[in-house]
C-alpha cells in the first residue's frame, strides 16, 4: 500500500512554478460563478459533487495544486487528496485572492518599468 503523505501549503510564487508545468493537475474549488468569472489556466473547477469522481480518476502520482477563495477550504479538499495517497499534494495559501493580487503587482512593476524607460529616452 502506498503510504499517505501531508499536503504542503505553498505560496503564489512556488504555485505558479508549479502550474507551469504540463503535469499538474489544478484544482479550482470556488464556486461555479467565480470560476467562470476567473481562474487559474487549466484549472478544473470541482465541488463536493464531482470530487469523487476526480478522486478516482486522477492518476495518484501527478501533482495537484489546489485553491479556494484564501486558502482555507483548499485544505480540506487537500487533505481529501492526501487520504487518497496522492502523493503531491499543495494548497495554495491565501488562495485566488493572492494568485490575482500578485498579477496586479505584477502589472504595476511593468507599467512602472515602462514608465521609466518611457521618461529616459526623452
Amino acid at each position: 500500500m502506498i503510504p499517505r503523505k501531508d499536503f504542503q501549503r505553498i505560496n503564489v510564487q512556488t504555485a505558479r512554478e508549479l502550474a507551469s508545468r504540463d503535469d499538474v493537475l489544478i484544482i479550482d474549488v470556488r464556486d461555479v460563478k467565480a470560476y467562470k468569472k476567473q481562474h487559474i489556466p487549466e484549472a478544473r473547477n470541482v465541488s463536493i459533487n464531482n470530487l469523487a469522481a476526480i478522486l478516482d480518476s486522477a492518476p495518484r502520482d501527478m501533482p495537484v495544486l489546489i485553491y479556494c477563495y484564501r486558502g482555507y477550504a483548499s485544505q480540506d479538499y487537500a487533505r481529501a487528496f492526501s487520504d487518497f495517497r496522492f502523493q503531491e499534494v499543495y494548497s495554495l495559501d491565501g488562495g485566488y485572492d493572492a494568485w490575482h493580487q500578485s498579477e496586479i503587482e505584477a502589472q504595476d512593476l511593468d507599467a512602472q518599468d515602462l514608465t521609466l524607460k518611457t521618461m529616459a529616452l526623452v
